[in-house]
């Protein structure tokens, strides 16, 4: 039985990254549903959340370090001018450390590596 759509466990786990296991755990996710995801409705439907543009950020980071395809939505979604970095993984302390990917506007608190051997477990 579905309870929950793929897009909407995504939008709930990168809005609040407690519920995944942080950046490491949204990163498991969107390497097991690659393909899966309808990225139209995802883009969509957080346009209208107050945390639905970090949760577009966030995704679109982790996908680009985990050189996963990233959907043009996607890309269209996170334009423009991010303001100030958000954390990659806000449960991780040193939130404010690490280097900005600039695309996204996200903060590199965690190491890529350490994303990608996550993934590859």
């Amino acid at each position: 039985m579905r309870i929950a759509t793929v897009e909407r466990c995504l939008l709930d786990c990168a809005t609040h990254l407690d519920l995944a296991g942080g950046a490491l755990g949204l990163a498991r996710m969107l390497a097991r549903v690659d393909g899966q995801v309808d990225w139209v409705w995802l883009a969509r439907v957080t346009g209208g959340l107050p945390r639905g543009a970090g949760a577009i950020r966030r995704i679109g980071a982790l996908l680009e370090i985990l050189d996963m395809e990233i959907p043009a939505p996607l890309v269209k979604a996170a334009a423009g001018p991010h303001g100030r970095p958000i954390p990659l993984d806000s449960l991780s302390g040193g939130a404010s450390d690490g280097p900005v990917l600039p695309r996204w506007g996200v903060r590199l608190n965690v190491a890529p590596e350490a994303i990608r051997e996550e993934v590859r477990r």
